[in-house]
């Protein structure tokens, strides 16, 4: 699952963030718990919860389990 994770981080969610200047990466995953740090213009966003709710939670259901849990690591 952990590989997975990271290949829809990185091949879709990753260069969404990007293009408004933020960056994404995998801190950890443990078992369907999925660790995330968002930076760069993400940093103090107020439109953060958003995009990890309506964004990059439902990817990574939609593409790898619908059990995925995804936190935010400040």
């Amino acid at each position: 699952m952990e590989e997975q994770i990271r290949t829809v981080v990185n091949e879709y969610l990753a260069p969404l963030v990007e293009r408004d200047g933020g960056k994404l990466e995998v801190v950890e995953v443990v078992g369907s718990r999925v660790v995330i740090r968002l930076s760069g213009t993400c940093r103090g966003c107020p439109g953060l919860p958003f995009t990890v709710d309506q964004v990059i939670t439902p990817t990574l259901r939609r593409h790898v389990s619908p059990d995925v849990q995804v936190v935010t690591q400040r």
